[in-house]
């Protein structure tokens, strides 16, 4: 209930023009004569701090946690109507390279997944790849190389470990 109070309060004290909460995402299925969400199977928290170079590859803000003053909206040029799906990531992307957003954290929203089938972002991963992959086309050229080798570094380790506790299990 003091989603918006907290973000308002907080861009009235600060200098950010841009501030996100955490969310927490709920995975089950919506009963409609009881107006909630049941057979819930897992919950997954959104809460991390604000990085540029992580937004290029990946959305980790849930567009509802966020609050902008007016002007971010109107000197970016809003939505592009060219993404069927992810037009508020890549909006996310081109206002980030503008301003450095607050992450306040405090769980203020929690995003429902409720229907496999109807909703869009759950119901086709090869269309959601294909649509992640033109956010990142788009936005290529500011992907430092650095961060790339980053990230490979990251599943190098990881899969190190993998085959450690493969290895003993064996």
């Amino acid at each position: 209930p003091e989603h918006v109070e907290i973000l308002i309060s907080f861009l009235e004290q600060s200098d950010y023009r841009i501030a996100y909460t955490d969310a927490k995402m709920v995975y089950g299925d919506f009963n409609p004569e009881e107006r909630r969400i049941v057979n819930v199977d897992k919950t997954v928290l959104f809460s991390k701090d604000f990085s540029y170079k992580e937004l290029l590859v990946g959305n980790y803000i849930p567009f509802m946690c966020l609050l902008f003053e007016r002007e971010v909206l109107t000197d970016s040029d809003g939505f592009d109507s060219s993404f069927d799906l992810y037009e508020d990531w890549e909006f996310l992307i081109r206002i980030a390279e503008k301003f450095t957003f607050c992450h306040i954290k405090k769980t203020t929203a929690i995003y429902n997944q409720w229907d496999k089938d109807l909703q869009i972002n759950q119901k086709d991963s090869e269309y959601m790849k294909k649509m992640h992959l033109n956010v990142i086309n788009k936005h290529l050229g500011q992907i430092p190389s650095e961060f790339i080798l980053h990230i490979w570094q990251e599943l190098e380790r990881k899969d190190a470990v993998i085959a450690e506790k493969d290895a003993v299990i064996a």
